[in-house]
């Protein structure tokens, strides 16, 4: 069993993205999240891969940038991109955050899907009836009032 903390890129250079990675060393794996669409496309693909080359961490999962899929151009460029980012590290899961009503839509086509807004007993009836596609349980950090439990961890 694999467990990993999830850790944003820096998209507008707040921090270290070196050192937020190297954080978990001792655990080995991060899910790494994008937040921004415009930003993640302005982002050279080596500068995201750099830290993963100089330690022994893994990228458990990549967490697509936000998106809507009524703008099915900057949807593609970013799948296009994450997929990119997802072979270079060697990761096959990918974690999207689609709207209440597309869930439906996305859930068979993509590997992992987060952060549904349904009621407890509707997700649990979901997975019941899923679980043969299921791959991974994706858990959020977020506390009350969806602020993060560690801020430079999980925007």
């Amino acid at each position: 069993m694999k467990f990993s903390v999830r850790v944003s890129y820096p998209e507008t250079g707040k921090y270290n993205w070196f050192e937020a990675i190297g954080v978990y060393k001792d655990l080995g794996f991060v899910e790494v999240a994008f937040r921004n669409p415009e930003l993640f496309l302005k982002i050279d693909i080596k500068d995201i891969l750099e830290p993963f080359k100089k330690t022994n961490i893994k990228a458990s999962s990549i967490h697509f940038s936000q998106f809507s899929l009524s703008n099915l151009d900057l949807f593609s460029r970013i799948f296009d991109k994450t997929i990119r980012i997802a072979k270079s590290l060697y990761c096959n899961l990918i974690v999207i955050n689609p709207g209440i009503g597309k869930y439906g839509v996305i859930k068979r086509r993509i590997i992992l899907v987060s952060h549904i807004h349904k009621e407890q007993e509707e997700i649990l009836k979901d997975i019941k009836e899923n679980i043969d596609i299921i791959k991974i349980f994706h858990i959020s950090n977020r506390v009350k009032n969806s602020i993060p439990s560690n801020p430079g961890i999980s925007p």
